[in-house]
């Protein structure tokens, strides 16, 4: 509906995570849904994944890139959005952050935003990652 490029770029060797797999779609969907609401028509949004020493390293990017860094560490509180105007056309309560970070804060993870003007904006989770061999069979 907005003619948003997307682009996937996930490593094949990107590892199992450890954590709640349903959390975890939640954390991406909220991610992805937040990139795309609040992204410009016609922009660009990218989802990488690839594998870290110790975590894995999933970044949602999307081109709208005009969060003012002092709003940044606000974002990840609940009801809170970069620009409140934004509620009105962008819709939503502005806890999909909150919930992202929340669920990011119990797999042991880590999460930071980056935006910049006209560089985009990136929400870059940090997740721990599970040794194939730790596996069972009733994962």
């Amino acid at each position: 509906e907005k003619g948003i490029n997307l682009e996937i770029a996930i490593s094949p060797d990107f590892p199992l995570l450890e954590g709640d797999p349903e959390k975890i779609h939640l954390l991406l969907y909220n991610l992805v849904d937040n990139a795309v609401k609040f992204n410009e028509r016609g922009g660009r949004l990218v989802i990488r994944a690839q594998p870290g020493p110790r975590m894995a390293e999933l970044t949602v990017y999307n081109s709208r890139g005009d969060i003012p860094e002092e709003r940044l560490s606000y974002l990840l509180e609940p009801f809170t959005q970069a620009d409140m105007s934004m509620t009105r056309t962008a819709g939503g309560l502005g806890i999909g952050l909150a919930v992202a970070k929340a669920i990011v804060e119990t797999c042991h993870g880590e999460l930071r935003i980056e935006s910049g003007r006209g560089s985009g904006t990136a929400v870059t989770i940090r997740l721990p990652w599970r040794l194939p061999e730790l596996l069972t069979d009733d994962r």
